[in-house]
């Protein structure tokens, strides 16, 4: 069924099979030949169902062509994904892997501002965690836990304080579930802000 629709709403970049099959019908039509399709949807009950079935199997075995570079597409992308996958799985100790640990695009907010907000804020590109690096500072030590604070990680997860500062502005039990989360609308980025703003008072 999708072969058949395929032909019947041809674009520049279908299938160059398909491409093959509506250039054959054309010269056909223009030779005085009138070509129907005809879509069965299952064989079963029809008369000469094998025969069908071998004759159609039997010309497919009989083309040698070469395979389009759109059916190798998919496969080779798949295989640099995984291998991909593979390399960052090993990246344990970077930051940026307890933050997004799959590989794959984020879904998009409806404005670019909202999702520059969540995006600066899931990898802790913010004012607040940069500032020392700006100014040459050394790395400021998180109050509550006396640790580095290197970012969101650290302020919501090792600070009890920070917890509670945390379940006030959302429902969401754990801060890495929403940070690693796809965000739906606007109201993330705000909580996110009003968050991280009230646990580095």
């Amino acid at each position: 069924m999708s072969s058949l629709e395929t032909l019947c709403h041809p674009h520049f970049q279908m299938h160059p099979v398909a491409m093959e099959i509506l250039g054959l019908l054309q010269t056909l039509q223009h030779r005085g030949f009138c070509i129907l399709f005809c879509w069965i949807p299952s064989h079963v009950g029809i008369a000469g169902n094998e025969q069908a079935d071998h004759s159609a199997k039997t010309a497919a075995s009989l083309l040698h062509r070469e395979i389009p570079y759109c059916d190798v597409k998919k496969s080779v992308a798949r295989r640099i994904f995984s291998l991909w996958q593979e390399t960052w799985d090993l990246q344990v100790r970077n930051k940026l892997h307890y933050i997004k640990p799959f590989i794959g695009l984020w879904p998009v907010l409806p404005t670019r501002g909202a999702d520059v907000t969540l995006t600066r804020l899931r990898i802790g590109h913010t004012r607040v965690t940069h500032k020392y690096l700006l100014f040459g500072e050394r790395t400021p030590m998180c109050p509550t836990c006396l640790e580095e604070d290197g970012g969101l990680k650290n302020a919501g997860e090792s600070s009890k304080s920070s917890d509670m500062l945390y379940s006030k502005a959302f429902s969401s039990d754990k801060e890495e579930e929403l940070i690693s989360a796809s965000a739906s609308d606007s109201r993330d980025c705000k909580s996110l802000s009003q968050w991280r703003e009230s646990s580095h008072k």
